[in-house]
């Protein structure tokens, strides 16, 4: 709730302002390094820690995003730090994103492949409308699974040896 109203907020800003796709791309810049300090929570830890002067915080989420000192990106996250709101910052990001691309009729396609062997995914799937996220799992064996929303096709092999297994178990207990 309180994520949505601040990532609704910057849209109509960034509207405002006329930025709304630089803004989009500092979003979706935070969001891949939110991802990457996943596996370095130390980082997180520095960012929401109210010990660490809100300064040296806001030029680490900047130089995150690659947001310019003055940007509107900039003064959103010192509005988030002096409110206290700093730890909503990787959802607001989410949810700017998902009004950028509804407001711009942009679709989000999530593919993830058992190896890169597929090639440009972009021009398989793609458009100037679509964007695509792409993943390596190489337990999918082979194939892929694509998802766009709540949609999904799995046209993985192991997506078809887990059918062929809950087939087997139910064929047996009969």
């Amino acid at each position: 709730m309180i994520a949505s109203r601040y990532a609704r907020a910057l849209f109509a800003e960034a509207r405002l302002e006329g930025c709304e796709k630089e803004v989009y791309g500092h979003m979706g810049s935070l969001i891949d390094s939110f991802n990457k300090f996943n596996k370095n929570p130390q980082i997180g830890d520095y960012i929401f820690n109210p010990k660490i002067p809100a300064e040296l915080r806001r030029r680490l989420v900047s130089a995150m995003c690659g947001a310019e000192k003055g940007s509107l990106v900039d003064r959103f996250t010192w509005l988030l730090l002096t409110n206290g709101r700093i730890t909503y910052m990787k959802h607001i990001a989410r949810i700017y994103c998902d009004i950028y691309r509804r407001a711009n009729g942009i679709r989000n396609i999530a593919v993830t492949v058992a190896d890169d062997r597929l090639g440009d995914l972009e021009e398989l799937f793609g458009g100037t409308d679509v964007e695509i996220e792409s993943r390596i799992d190489p337990s999918l064996i082979g194939g892929f699974i694509c998802r766009e929303g709540s949609k999904q096709i799995d046209a993985s092999a192991r997506g078809q040896l887990d059918k062929i297994a809950k087939k087997l178990c139910r064929t047996t207990l009969k």
